[in-house]
């Protein structure tokens, strides 16, 4: 209930998250990751915006996921990947009321990403603020 105040669309994951321009039809190895039919692919790197959004993958034509194939579901909609180099992070689309799908341009923008922190000896790590601790007494 809280994402749906907050006017945040999550929507299922995605295998993969494209870095290019790729063709919309067959199986094909996109960010290392090979994809298999019915795979959800985000597709957000496309020369003509209009054709970014959530594919579902084939060997032949590639259609829009079936949460995804409306403006309507692409406002705020959300999205986290599960392989290659954007494992782990999460896209955000910025699609805004009052578009047309496969005319206006669909823009996603990263929300999250995944990131190992590690530290030598003695633990020593540098970029990593630690909040203060808090002490509550309950009466």
């Amino acid at each position: 209930l809280q994402s749906y105040a907050a006017g945040i669309s999550w929507k299922q994951p995605c295998a993969v998250a494209t870095l290019t321009n790729i063709t919309l039809s067959g199986l094909q190895t996109i960010d290392t990751y090979t994809t298999l039919a019915g795979d959800r692919v985000l597709v957000k790197d496309q020369s003509t915006a209009a054709d970014n959004g959530i594919y579902i993958a084939s060997s032949g034509a590639w259609t829009r996921a079936t949460d995804a194939d409306t403006w309507n579901e692409l406002i705020c909609a959300i999205s986290f990947i599960e392989y290659g180099s954007q494992k782990g992070g999460a896209w955000f689309c910025t699609a805004q009321p009052g578009g047309t799908l496969g005319t206006t341009a669909v823009n996603w923008s990263q929300f999250t990403t995944s990131a190992t922190y590690s530290a030598g000896s003695p633990l020593s790590a540098s970029g990593i603020e630690r909040l203060p601790e808090v002490s509550v007494l309950i009466k």
